[in-house]
């Protein structure tokens, strides 16, 4: 049984801590919230608030004493007592607990369950009767919390030292990931799973934290009886007596040897391999959000010619040496970048006063020119072109800008709005203008593109995309339109018109399909509200995958995650969108409740002659099935590539190879197995 499954299904809070005045909080459920208005973060570990801290102080020495009775005779106690708030407000709260001992009968920490009884709290007959009520739902739910003990034990990963740091106490998940039996174990400090690529700083700092008296918190790297490495997410703490006094020291780990390992192969994504440079990727991510920011795009005069004539090796080791020269010319604040092969960026975050930065460009021009690169026995004179731009759309207009300075063969231009440019900013007045007026004649059409079953190549499902139809009959794609609908604030118009079509289209008929959603519209709460209301009215939303477009990014993740659950509780499925296309991919798999992983295009293009981007999609496909998620391989255009993700063990395939995209009166009607099967799939419970 899934875990959150077990939580929810407690009607109060679970909780885990050690047997002190302060009631350090180990582990505790998120109900907890609900009753205080505190979340599990804020209380674990007494960071930054003890539980002991939020009971009345006239109950405190009550149930301290109850509890230290029950636990001197080896048996469950069960008290009330008021919990004050976050809100300031007391509540009447009931908990019943029992202690944990080691092999060797000494007590380790308290397990238990509480659960908020103010409302029932009316007289004392009321609350007795509420008390047998509880203890009876508690006694049918004693298996439950027996489970996720159970699972607790096997994933958090605990041990005790002594003042001098030697292990008093290990568990079996302990002993599981370090390879080492208890006895092997016991007596002996931390050390004996050091990892020597691990710094002595870090244990420095982690010794003079808790010796102190604070928690210490950090990811450290460890190895094993064999030698081998692992990751565990750490926090250790110092355990204090009925006086005071630190008397032990406690860490509570969790394995994050998966996630590292992974994310630390996605990350690879966003590095240049010839220079080590951040890429392209990179820099877009960067650029995200930034308003402030100055780039200047640096394209190197007639690279091409020495590759031609020198060959590629001495291109690649040319390119190496100018990119040291330049990250050795940067000024505070500013980063470097390989975006091709003959073009390199410098990205200025932090607002300088005008002029400064393009004042940087021409000395930076100045410099590489002056200098000559030395390639074994031949020395290049280098030239470079630079286009500069600031503010919110840098990454254009710096590319407009190097595009006007390569045509008028000079050395450096700046996006400053003149005549040229203004040519540019015109096109996006006219985009506007298309844009409106299909908007008011009706000509927003809605495509669909088949998704296949990789079991049997049939139909699973259809994403809809949005096309524009220019006067002359022209289809266009979102990538011409789209940012100028939404800096003309007519995107919000296009979302509905896609939601409007589609889901009268389906409504009439079986098929599971998709449409693309971005924070922008869930964000927005008109259209979110629009969106599941005609999802019931239209009877569809049984049959509705909502596209979540990982690269547009999440400010306000918890507005999100809510609007998420409610489609959820509708029966939508959650996909994420364009997944590989940045290393904080990970964030959505593990705080978003999702079903499916779309596999970006730009991994699966050259999957089946890219050594490296086939590792990344197995190491995606491999840790979504252990997530219990499906994978959709998008861009799959050619047998080849076909045949390696299917080869991966990918769920669905997308793309031109198997399906162009089609205007919906183009679908014919498709019942599949496949899609039968995927209609049966019972819905994942919500997650708080």
């Amino acid at each position: 049984m899934d875990v959150t499954s077990l939580i929810e299904r407690l009607p109060g809070a679970y909780f885990r801590c050690l047997c002190d005045q302060q009631w350090t909080m180990l582990n505790i459920t998120s109900d907890i919230e609900r009753i205080t208005g505190y979340t599990p973060e804020e209380l674990v570990c007494q960071q930054p608030k003890a539980f002991a801290d939020i009971i009345h102080p006239d109950d405190v020495p009550v149930a301290h004493n109850a509890i230290i009775e029950a636990m001197g005779q080896r048996r469950s106690y069960s008290l009330r007592y008021r919990l004050r708030t976050r809100w300031g407000e007391y509540r009447w709260c009931w908990e019943q607990g029992i202690g944990v001992c080691d092999a060797d009968g000494r007590l380790v920490w308290i397990e238990g369950f509480l659960t908020d009884i103010s409302d029932q709290c009316g007289s004392e007959a009321e609350l007795t009767t509420l008390m047998s009520e509880q203890r009876h739902e508690l006694a049918l739910n004693q298996r439950l919390m027996e489970q996720y003990k159970k699972a607790v034990d096997t994933s958090v990963i605990v041990s005790k030292t002594d003042l001098e740091g030697r292990i008093t106490y290990v568990n079996d998940e302990f002993c599981r990931i370090s390879g080492f039996l208890r006895e092997e174990l016991i007596g002996q400090t931390h050390a004996l799973v050091r990892h020597a690529d691990t710094l002595d700083a870090t244990f420095v700092d982690m010794w003079r934290t808790i010796r102190a008296g604070d928690v210490w918190k950090g990811v450290i790297q460890n190895r094993n009886k064999l030698g081998h490495s692992y990751y565990v997410n750490s926090t250790m703490l110092p355990i204090f007596n009925d006086q005071g006094v630190i008397s032990e020291f406690m860490s509570v780990r969790h394995d994050v040897t998966d996630l590292i390992e992974t994310e630390t192969l996605l990350r690879r994504q966003t590095t240049d391999a010839l220079t080590g440079l951040p890429n392209r990727q990179k820099l877009l991510s960067d650029l995200t959000g930034e308003t402030q920011s100055s780039l200047a795009l640096i394209n190197i005069i007639d690279f091409s010619e020495v590759n031609e004539y020198f060959g590629y090796r001495t291109g690649d080791r040319l390119l190496q040496h100018l990119a040291v020269l330049l990250d050795n010319s940067l000024e505070p604040g500013m980063q470097l970048y390989r975006l091709a092969g003959d073009e390199f960026a410098v990205l200025q975050r932090t607002s300088a006063p005008q002029g400064v930065f393009e004042q940087f460009c021409l000395q930076l021009i100045r410099m590489v020119e002056s200098r000559g690169i030395q390639v074994d026995d031949q020395e290049f004179s280098i030239s470079i072109a630079v286009g500069s731009a600031s503010g919110g759309n840098a990454f254009i207009e710096a590319d407009i800008a190097l595009h006007r300075a390569r045509e008028h063969q000079c050395s450096f231009e700046v996006f400053d709005g003149d005549s040229r440019l203004k040519q540019q900013i015109e096109s996006n007045i006219r985009w506007v203008k298309r844009i409106r007026d299909a908007i008011r004649e009706d000509r927003i059409e809605v495509y669909a593109q088949p998704i296949i079953d990789a079991r049997d190549g049939t139909v699973a499902k259809y994403e809809c995309l949005m096309r524009l139809v220019d006067e002359d009959g022209k289809i266009y794609t979102p990538y011409f339109f789209l940012e100028a609908a939404q800096r003309a604030r007519l995107y919000t118009d296009l979302t509905r018109i896609v939601i409007a079509r589609s889901f009268s289209f389906f409504s009439e008929r079986e098929d599971v399909f998709s449409i693309n959603l971005t924070a922008r519209d869930i964000l927005n709460t008109e259209t979110a509200d629009l969106l599941l209301e005609q999802a019931q009215e239209t009877g569809v939303a049984q049959r509705l995958i909502l596209e979540l477009v990982e690269s547009e990014g999440i400010e306000n993740f918890e507005k999100v995650r809510c609007f998420l659950e409610r489609a959820r509780a509708i029966g939508c499925r959650i996909a994420v969108d364009d997944f590989g296309t940045g290393y904080s991919n990970f964030e959505y798999l593990l705080k978003l409740d999702i079903d499916y992983i779309k596999i970006d295009g730009s991994l699966i293009r050259h999957v089946d002659v890219d050594k490296n981007s086939r590792i990344v999609a197995e190491t995606v496909v491999d840790f979504a099935r252990r997530l219990g998620l499906l994978t959709i391989a998008e861009f799959v255009h050619s047998e080849g590539v076909k045949s390696v993700v299917e080869e991966m063990g990918v769920d669905y395939l997308q793309g031109f190879l198997l399906g162009e995209p089609m205007p919906l009166s183009n679908i014919e009607h498709i019942a599949t197995t496949a899609l039968q099967a995927e209609l049966s799939v019972t819905p994942l419970p919500l997650v708080p």
